[in-house]
């Protein structure tokens, strides 16, 4: 019996593996990228460090290395473990090319060496404590994000919930209406248009819960809509300007 032929996979599974694999190759060449601009922001502050050291009315033996003890601290909390490890290096290697005696050599005998070696030893320890610190905000500042994210969508269910209370006290009152008045009262139709057109401001209200305000547009537009038994009954215009709260539901039962 010949073995029977393999299937073609799905168009949409293609097309779903092909987006993944897209999606995979921007997220590493965005994360290459990060990482090249930290190197290349430790190389350059490195540099400064050096230079401003140099330039420094001090003679070359005397905190050769202050600056670029500072500007690796700086570096690994702005950009990050990979840019402060740069400029450790970078600004070790320059600071002893060029003031360590004897200047312009590569020369580690000696208290140079020793003096290279507290470098690197306190480096190492303010890169820690800096990636500590930087890790320490990432997380408060995540935090905090997720506690805004929840008061968001608590701020939502209770706009929700009131909503839908409003809605049936405002069926409630309609009913009552209904029952307490003739069916073929004038009235009656404009009492329900009110009532529809405050359910309907309400509604526009929940639409902006963090600030609930709406434009005049909308409102006019909301109010007019129960009674608006044709196309040319009404003509809105004017500018979309922003009423708070209160003046919605005012102009709304106006």
């Amino acid at each position: 019996m010949p073995p029977a032929p393999a299937r073609a996979p799905a168009p949409e599974a293609s097309s779903h593996q092909h987006g993944i694999d897209e999606s995979l190759r921007r997220s590493r060449w965005v994360s290459a990228r990060r990482h090249l601009v930290n190197i290349a922001l430790g190389f350059i502050a490195a540099e400064i460090a050096v230079l401003l050291r140099y330039a420094a009315p001090l003679p070359p033996d005397v905190l050769p290395f202050l600056l670029v003890v500072i500007a690796v601290c700086l570096i690994t909390v702005a950009a990050g473990l990979l840019g402060g490890i740069t400029t450790m290096i970078v600004g070790g290697l320059l600071t002893w090319y060029y003031f360590m005696k004897p200047n312009g050599t590569w020369d580690v005998s000696g208290e140079g060496g020793l003096t290279l070696l507290g470098y690197f030893s306190v480096t190492t320890v303010i890169l820690a404590t800096s990636q500590l610190y930087r890790l320490s905000e990432q997380k408060r500042q995540a935090a905090a994000l997720e506690l805004a994210q929840r008061e968001a969508d608590h701020q939502r269910l209770f706009a929700r919930e009131m909503s839908h209370r409003l809605k049936n006290a405002m069926a409630i009152v309609q009913a009552m209406a209904s029952q307490t008045f003739a069916s073929d009262t004038p009235e009656v139709a404009k009492f329900d248009g009110r009532l529809q057109a405050l359910a309907d401001a309400h509604n526009l209200l929940n639409e902006h819960v963090k600030q609930p305000t709406a434009s005049i547009h909308e409102v006019v537009e909301t109010a007019i809509r129960p009674f608006r038994d044709r196309r040319d009954r009404f003509r809105v215009a004017g500018p979309p300007w922003p009423l708070p709260d209160q003046q919605v539901v005012s102009l709304t039962l106006a």
